[in-house]
């Protein structure tokens, strides 16, 4: 009976090994899986022991019988088992578990301090952040996001993006109603890096209309998978209530000076024309009066033009026009204020497209005063009219000073003026570029150019052309 009673001993202590062991492997494999591996682990191992315990229920009736023979064969048997299992390594391999449930416990209490910090960040931000799964559902909002849109104090998580729209009464900037699929976070979840949209919405909290100025992204897994979306917004409302004070204040004075300046220009003319006894000295004195009033009349005309883009879109009276008729005026209207530069024509090909006849020949000649105010030195400006694949192209090309690289990315927008503190700074109000990109775009043509640090700028606009300017170029290509 001694013999059985060591025999079942070893064999117990064998399957508890084998138990260990399992609890070891489980473990090590679930330490860099997080938590949920760890207890999902356990819960596999506790069920291994439960199996165990019944298994040394079975093995006892062949033990039995084992032990019944010879005892050299008992004993080498035990050997044998033990020799197997490796009864020595126990200890060893109860240590290596130590270190193992040690390590998971660091890792977790990293994870928990991870995620503490994470929420401090987002809870402390100044700007909204909020947080979308793959199905558009919100899945996070911060508290600068509840305070900015006015959402409830209560869990808004697994609401739809859909549903924020018609309370918030979230609109385009142009006041249009803006659809699920414009929706920034929308937009993220199908893929697009959104920059700079800007939305308005209502917020119920205080009644007030706010501006936010909004930029997302799609959060992808490391197969590239979609899982979600994550949005900033700011709020811009003052920002853009300044803009707005701003044109307003442009406006009103451009108003303000074009009565005093029509009538200093008219004197100006009229004593030209009629009294023909003033000395050589007064009429260049009259005639210099003339064209500054001339240029602060144009002054004028870009800051009410300015003041108009700040609340809505220029009016336009769209017909067509032919693109070849505008150059000319406008080389017209520029060739005697640049008597050092030469002006010329090189290419023109027929191009009739759907414009505002006045507006374009204005976006002309801004072109031309560029390209004669900074090619100080003189020379060729070059222009050319040519179509191709279904557009019109003008461009405007000059040998001056060119642009410095550091300073393009930013040559159309308003009231920036590229060559100031540089020995090129010519004045001027730096709106002339930003009015003839916002006239083009307008109309559906792009604005582009191209330029070197001193060898000069080359600017190009393309409008679309009309079926009578293909037909045209079709038949003149057959003869």
């Amino acid at each position: 009976m001694e013999a059985y009673t060591a025999t079942v001993l070893v064999v117990s202590i064998g399957l508890q090994l084998v138990a260990a062991v399992m609890a070891l492997r489980l473990i090590r494999l679930s330490l860099g899986s997080g938590t949920a591996w760890i207890l999902l682990a356990s819960a596999m191992v506790l069920m291994a022991s439960r199996r165990i315990v019944t298994m040394v229920g079975l093995v006892r009736p062949g033990v039995e019988q084992v032990v019944r023979g010879p005892v050299a064969e008992t004993t080498a048997l035990v050997v044998a088992i033990l020799m197997v299992m490796g009864v020595g390594r126990i200890p060893a391999i109860f240590r290596q578990r130590d270190e193992l449930i040690q390590q998971a416990r660091a890792l977790a209490e990293a994870n928990r301090l991870q995620a503490v910090r994470l929420r401090t960040i987002l809870d402390n931000l100044v700007d909204a952040v909020i947080v979308s799964d793959a199905q558009g559902m919100v899945a996070l909002a911060n508290p600068a996001a509840r305070r900015l849109f006015g959402l409830p104090d209560n869990d808004t998580t697994a609401q739809p993006l859909g549903d924020f729209i018609g309370p918030y009464r979230i609109r385009n900037p142009d006041g249009s109603a803006v659809v699920y699929e414009e929706l920034p976070l929308a937009r993220a979840l199908a893929g697009e890096v959104v920059i700079d949209a800007d939305t308005i919405q209502h917020r119920p909290t205080d009644g007030r209309d706010i501006h936010a100025r909004n930029a997302a992204a799609p959060i992808r897994d490391e197969a590239g998978r979609i899982v979600g979306a994550v949005a900033v917004s700011r709020d811009v409302t003052e920002q853009m209530e300044f803009e707005r004070l701003k044109d307003q204040f442009v406006g009103v004075a451009a108003h303000e000076l074009k009565t005093p300046v029509a009538i200093m220009k008219g004197y100006a003319q009229a004593l030209m024309r009629t009294d023909q006894t003033m000395s050589a000295d007064v009429t260049r004195r009259l005639a210099a009066i003339d064209r500054g009033a001339d240029r602060i009349e144009r002054i004028v005309e870009d800051l009410l033009m300015v003041s108009e883009l700040g609340v809505r879109q220029l009016a336009m009276r769209v017909e067509p026009v032919d693109l070849a008729a505008i150059v000319g005026e406008a080389l017209t209207t520029v060739s005697p204020r640049a008597p050092r530069h030469s002006l010329k024509l090189l290419t023109t090909m027929p191009a009739v497209v759907s414009g505002d006849r006045e507006r374009l020949r204005q976006t002309m000649i801004r072109l031309l005063d560029n390209a004669v105010k900074f090619s100080p030195q003189g020379g060729d400006v070059e222009i050319a009219i040519t179509v191709d694949a279904g557009e019109a192209v003008v461009s405007v090309k000059d040998h001056g000073v060119g642009i410095a690289e550091d300073r393009q990315a930013r040559i159309f927008d308003r009231f920036y003026r590229a060559h100031t503190d540089t020995p090129y700074d010519c004045g001027g109000m730096g709106v002339g570029l930003y009015l003839a990109k916002k006239v083009v775009t307008q109309l559906g043509g792009r604005v582009g150019f191209e330029s070197e640090p001193g060898r000069g700028s080359a600017f190009w606009f393309s409008l679309p052309v009309q079926a009578e300017t293909q037909r045209g170029k079709g038949a003149a290509g057959r003869r």
